[in-house]
């Protein structure tokens, strides 16, 4: 291979003296660019760290406003202590009332229950007693009375059935009784009204319709007229209470109590002769009744 002369020798001696010189220059282009780049980068995260400090002066702002506005004037605290002291006082007046009412109440069954002067272990219920017909004029001791009366009716109901001869309801009776016995006396006469049948009608209508003649045909209420003011008419749970003076001045005040269990309903009336919250003044009969209807078949007595 033949030696490269002397002008190939001075053509590559520049074309490497350019190329060397071209690559200086774009590498100096390449970092003043980085540069650039880095000084952007720095003036950003400064940018950031200014709004955080903005953000974190103003949140520190704010929380040191809301604290001192959360705190309470000493008004405020003294007008919410007022209004602790007015509900404990309203709460100790309703508990001194309850307690009065209470000892009232006390009072009253005590002397309730020494008015019978020899008062036996336990009542018998063979025989009727003051307490089956009196009723005292305190809203608890009136409560208390009737529910007594009614319910010692209602849970000698069998007993009472018993008595007048009525089959035992466990065993298969004849379709229909009845029995009508009036007993003179010095004080007047008592009539006892026994009877047993069956019926067609559902057990809703017949409450209906003993609940609509009750005082003229259930109480037997002589002459009674619907148009008649009543002077007791209270009604409280299973128990009832109606009073009114008849035409012929006859005074009728009557407790009734509604029982009904499963497939039955029981209804038991007593005259109330003695009430302290109504004196008629007028004669008036001494009422009781039991009635006991079922599904199947009724029972009166």
């Amino acid at each position: 291979m033949p030696a490269p002369s002397e002008d190939e020798n001075d053509t590559t001696a520049a074309l490497a003296e350019w190329a060397e010189g071209f690559t200086r220059a774009e590498k100096c282009a390449r970092q003043v660019q980085y540069r650039k780049m880095k000084k952007n980068e720095v003036n950003k995260l400064k940018q950031v760290i200014h709004q955080l400090e903005l953000t974190k002066a103003t949140t520190i702002a704010r929380n040191a406003s809301s604290k001192v506005n959360r705190m309470l004037s000493w008004k405020d605290v003294a007008e919410a202590l007022l209004c602790d002291r007015r509900l404990a006082e309203s709460q100790h007046k309703a508990l001194a009332k309850d307690q009065i009412q209470n000892k009232k109440h006390l009072l009253e069954m005590y002397q309730w229950v020494l008015a019978q002067v020899s008062l036996q272990r336990a009542p018998n219920a063979m025989c009727s007693t003051w307490r089956n017909v009196s009723l005292l004029a305190s809203p608890e001791s009136r409560s208390l009375g009737k529910q007594w009366i009614t319910r010692q009716m209602y849970h000698n109901r069998d007993r009472v059935f018993q008595q007048y001869g009525y089959p035992s309801l466990d065993t298969t009776a004849p379709e229909y009784i009845f029995h009508v016995q009036m007993t003179f006396s010095e004080n007047g006469y008592t009539l006892e009204y026994i009877r047993q049948a069956v019926s067609t009608w559902s057990l809703e209508t017949f409450v209906d319709y003993y609940n609509q003649t009750l005082l003229p045909l259930q109480c037997a209420v002589i002459y009674f007229d619907p148009t008649i003011p009543l002077i007791v008419n209270e009604v409280e749970g299973h128990t009832r209470q109606y009073a009114v003076v008849t035409p012929n001045n006859e005074y009728s005040n009557v407790l009734v109590g509604e029982f009904h269990v499963q497939d039955e309903c029981t209804f038991v009336i007593q005259q109330i002769q003695s009430d302290e919250m109504c004196d008629g003044g007028t004669p008036q009969r001494n009422r009781m009744s039991w009635y006991l209807t079922f599904m199947c078949f009724q029972i009166d007595g």
